[in-house]
């Protein structure tokens, strides 16, 4: 049994309550275990084996003690991100501001135990009128910090603890095809209290699986993306008719049929087809992120090679320059001197290494490795 297959199996046996099976216990030897852990790291999924693995009375070994203080350390995690969850709510409710949580202040609700679903920071949305007004109810009053700057749609804030909160003030994603239907998430969020909104369950996941396509398209995104589908799905949290005509709105069906059939390989034993087979390694390969070979092999795709990709590279369109440099939505004409700015930009430290990394994978990109790429989007409808 692969690591992947090990994982994965640990994976749906954690989220559904079940017992891991004979064969899942013998391939869990020091050597797997080590493998499983590091590509589970790779998709900060590590503590959902370890709290499982923990329990099955395993031989003590350094990738078990590894897996099990993920365990723990995604606990405490867990708690710090529930406990400044909480005192942002309380705050924005006190400042009168109506807000909604999104993406995994939600989503962990539906896993058996919400410290399972893990993430870096916190998100909420409120009304971009209110913004500044919420940023500064925060500061006062929770001693948040902040560089006050908009980015395409958030503002990033930082407690006195260090949890990163991203307070959005949309959730477009920078493509036409999905923001379209995005940039009206307030009319699909009824009050829970009087300030705390909440999204209707159809657009709870049609948002996740528009994010998950962002992903995708920028290189890929991890397990943990279709795992929290196939919770939503398994648990009926949502009306199959309802969601689909959201997607139907934004050409997504496709993608959305590719999710599936992708989850019902990994978590219900279904027998995947060649498509399928490629999005598992894609996604297996790519981590919570992707990779960047991923991510310019699919961006050659939709610049129309790699030519224009690099061409768009150096000199990105104003509708793209636009979401880096908010000041362009007012003043237009300084798009000449923000292109410059980036140019200095990409230069720079760390950045100038990436840009050099991501030129050489562009260049030497090979004909079959395009037309690949190119076929599997098509297929899985990105």
């Amino acid at each position: 049994m692969t690591p992947e297959k090990i994982l994965l199996s640990l994976l749906r046996c954690a989220v559904c309550g079940e017992q891991a099976s004979d064969a899942v216990k013998a391939a869990c030897t020091p050597e797997n275990l080590e493998q499983v852990y590091t590509l589970a790291n790779k998709h900060d999924l590590a503590h959902i084996p370890g709290q499982l693995l923990a329990a099955m009375g395993l031989p003590e070994s350094d990738a078990l003690k590894k897996l099990k203080s993920a365990a723990f350390a995604a606990v405490h995690r867990y708690v710090q991100l529930d406990y400044e969850l909480k005192r942002i709510c309380d705050t924005l409710q006190l400042a009168q501001i109506p807000y909604v949580p999104l993406k995994g202040a939600v989503i962990r609700e539906f896993y058996p135990e919400p410290w399972m679903r893990t993430s870096c920071d916190i998100d909420i949305l409120v009304h971009e009128a209110d913004l500044e007004r919420a940023a500064q109810a925060l500061t006062e009053k929770l001693s948040y910090t902040t560089d006050g700057q908009k980015k395409y749609h958030d503002m990033w804030l930082f407690s006195p603890s260090g949890i990163h909160l991203e307070l959005h003030f949309s959730i477009l994603e920078t493509m036409e095809n999905m923001d379209a239907l995005l940039c009206r998430v307030w009319e699909f969020a009824t009050p829970e209290t009087e300030y705390c909104y909440q999204l209707s369950p159809e657009f709870l996941a049609f948002h996740l699986l528009a994010h998950t396509s962002y992903h995708f398209t920028g290189g890929g995104s991890g397990i943990r993306s279709m795992l929290d589908i196939f919770l939503l799905r398994r648990q009926k949290a949502y009306d199959e008719t309802a969601l689909r005509k959201l997607l139907a709105q934004c050409g997504l069906e496709t993608f959305y049929d590719a999710v599936l059939a992708l989850i019902a390989y990994w978590f219900e034993g279904e027998t995947p087809s060649p498509v399928t087979e490629k999005m598992s390694q894609f996604v297996l390969n790519g981590g919570t992120y992707g990779t960047k070979k991923q991510n310019v092999l699919i961006k050659q795709q939709h610049k129309g090679g790699k030519v224009k990709y690099l061409l768009t590279r150096l000199f990105p369109p104003y509708k793209e320059l636009k979401f880096r440099y908010r000041v362009l939505e007012k003043h237009p004409i300084l798009y000449p001197v923000m292109l410059v700015r980036r140019w200095v930009e990409l230069m720079l430290g760390k950045r100038l290494k990436e840009s050099v990394q991501e030129a050489k994978i562009a260049l030497n990109t090979a004909k079959d490795q395009s037309a690949d790429m190119e076929d599997f989007l098509r297929q899985i409808g990105l």
